[in-house]
């Protein structure tokens, strides 16, 4: 319990008073809805020369059904968070580079992949690496939290890049390699 002496000596604190700053409001504060939202999931193959460069974005039109589920419900919508599952399908010979990027959704390069922060996995699929793998994104800065209309569904915080190919030692053929299952934490706003 907070007694009087010690809410007084909060307001004076001058770290506190940037915490009780009064709020603005223009209208009845609306309700907030997280959900977790299951993804499209992907199956990706290498091309006939053995690679693979491809980004999977993490944006509302990757959700399943989000047009006729959320975007006539609700106003506006924000990512907390994604998680990218991603499993080796066959047993395969090289590696592939994967890694989250906020600031660049274009399609990677060998270059970039090197250049990156990025997790290097075997395309391999024996009974030792059949786990999955596990990219997350969690919103972090101002610009994650704003919200967007659910009618936008390009807005596009972060992305997973994959890359691979022949100079990785994936073979030149085309050949099953991920299996990439996507799950979103939403924020949902404004029932309409």
């Amino acid at each position: 319990m907070v007694t009087r002496k010690s809410r007084s000596l909060n307001r004076n604190n001058a770290r506190a008073r940037n915490y009780l700053v009064p709020v603005a409001r223009t209208g009845p504060q609306q309700k907030l809805y997280s959900l977790i939202l299951p993804g499209t999931s992907l199956v990706l193959s290498t091309s006939g020369a053995g690679g693979i460069a491809t980004v999977i974005s993490a944006a509302a039109s990757n959700i399943v059904n989000w047009s006729t589920r959320f975007a006539t419900l609700f106003d506006e919508y924000r990512f907390l968070k994604v998680v990218w599952k991603v499993t080796p399908v066959q047993n395969q010979i090289g590696v592939t580079y994967f890694y989250v990027d906020e600031n660049d959704s274009s399609v990677p390069t060998l270059t970039e992949a090197r250049n990156h922060r990025h997790v290097i996995l075997s395309n391999s699929n024996t009974a030792s690496s059949r786990m999955p793998y596990l990219f997350k994104w969690r919103s972090a800065d101002l610009a994650d939290l704003g919200f967007t209309g659910t009618g936008t569904t390009s807005t596009t915080p972060a992305v997973l890049k994959i890359y691979t190919d022949a100079t990785l030692g994936t073979a030149a053929a085309i050949n099953t390699m991920w299996l990439v299952d996507v799950v979103f934490t939403v924020q949902l706003r404004g029932i309409q």
